[in-house]
């Protein structure tokens, strides 16, 4: 018997996709279509003494996986609608961070999660992340500070009455360095009175490298001047108009507001003593009736307050405040004002904290011709900590 010709697949696979193609008729349908192949399979088996054509039918069928695999990318599949939006641990641990340091409560971070990314998230799940804080806030506590400070501040706040911690008070300290550069020098909750605390955190800041304190100011510097001069002895200590303008205005409202805030910054904005006293007495004129708690307040504090008009226009501009004071301020009252234990507030001003400082952290304006107003009042003590560039 003469041998077989041997099946040419290549020249079949052409014919075929020809004839589809072309739509020329074929009587056998699919099976007509295959018949080659398939005869020559039955053809090889029957053979005697011959292998089988393997490497025809291993081909084959490697070409109609490809064909299929072609229709699948030109057709693929509609995609499943997702019940779920899921993400990455790395990228949920970040928003909850986020969202903590603006200052959001844990109710709001978990709506925020679940109206933006789909996710639930609980009270402990949240606790869990945010507690790696802590270490980072330990280590900011505690950091080395400059050795002087142009002004520093110290608010406070009792804590609120729904907190677990309701019988502390609550301090931060802020600061501006004589390069022109704002900080928070640290945040502290004590149960003590305040005379008894402050020996406390004026020992805490020296012990963390502050040699020196220009100008610094507290709602309570009348009854601590002695107790600040006992640490820093050349420190001018004076009231905080921040403090004072924020607790003279807090309760005001309707259409007096404005036209009260307006006469009181007409006080401590006056050229000299001689004018504020007048601006003064204009002020309890127009607005002691309806204002006593305010006057008396003022009047108690009078000498701590206007102290600053001594100084040149620059100064005073200084000692007034920057807008962190008052930042801190609201991190205070709304730290507060929740049922969160000792170790969350901490944590959280820490957070807001770390938010902050990276929007207000540099560039007083004018630090230039502060610092020369500085030099003529302080002499030695600034000039051997500045660099050579502003001297």
């Amino acid at each position: 018997m003469d041998a077989r010709k041997p099946f040419d697949y290549a020249l079949f696979r052409q014919q075929v996709v020809k004839q589809v193609r072309t739509g020329q008729p074929n009587s056998g349908g699919l099976l007509g279509l295959l018949a080659p192949v398939i005869t020559d399979l039955f053809a090889t088996a029957l053979e005697p003494d011959v292998e089988p054509n393997h490497e025809v039918v291993d081909t084959f069928w490697e070409e109609l996986k490809r064909e299929a695999h072609v229709a699948e990318e030109e057709y693929p599949p509609m995609p499943k609608s997702p019940l779920k939006k899921t993400i990455g641990r790395e990228k949920l641990e970040r928003q909850v961070v986020d969202r903590y340091e603006t200052g959001q409560s844990y109710s709001l971070i978990q709506d925020g999660l679940r109206r933006t990314l789909n996710e639930t998230v609980d009270l402990d799940e949240l606790m869990t992340i945010t507690d790696s804080l802590i270490p980072h806030m330990e280590s900011w506590q505690t950091r080395r500070l400059k050795p002087v400070y142009s002004c520093v501040w110290v608010t406070d706040q009792q804590l609120g009455e729904n907190s677990r911690s309701s019988t502390k008070t609550m301090y931060s300290v802020i600061g501006i360095d004589l390069q022109g550069n704002r900080d928070i020098l640290g945040h502290y909750i004590d149960g003590r009175r305040t005379i008894d605390f402050w020996p406390a955190l004026l020992a805490d800041l020296k012990s963390r490298g502050l040699e020196d304190i220009l100008f610094l100011c507290t709602p309570k510097a009348d009854d601590l001047q002695e107790l600040i001069a006992h640490l820093f002895p050349r420190t001018h200590v004076h009231g905080c108009i921040m403090h004072q303008m924020r607790s003279s205005i807090q309760r005001i409202t309707g259409p007096n507001l404005l036209a009260i805030r307006k006469a009181l910054k007409s006080v401590y904005q006056a050229p000299d003593l001689p004018q504020a006293s007048l601006q003064w007495q204009e002020f309890k004129v127009t607005w002691g009736t309806l204002c006593p708690l305010t006057v008396a307040s003022w009047e108690r504090r009078w000498d701590s307050l206007m102290g600053l008009l001594q100084y040149p226009v620059v100064i005073r501009h200084l000692i007034h405040g920057i807008k962190l004071v008052d930042i801190c301020a609201e991190q205070l009252a709304k730290a507060t004002q929740d049922t969160r234990t000792e170790g969350e507030i901490r944590k959280g001003l820490y957070a807001t904290s770390r938010h902050t400082l990276s929007k207000y952290r540099t560039g007083i304006s004018n630090n230039g011709l502060l610092i020369q107003q500085l030099g003529l009042l302080f002499g030695d003590r600034i000039k051997k900590h500045l660099p050579v560039s502003m001297l």
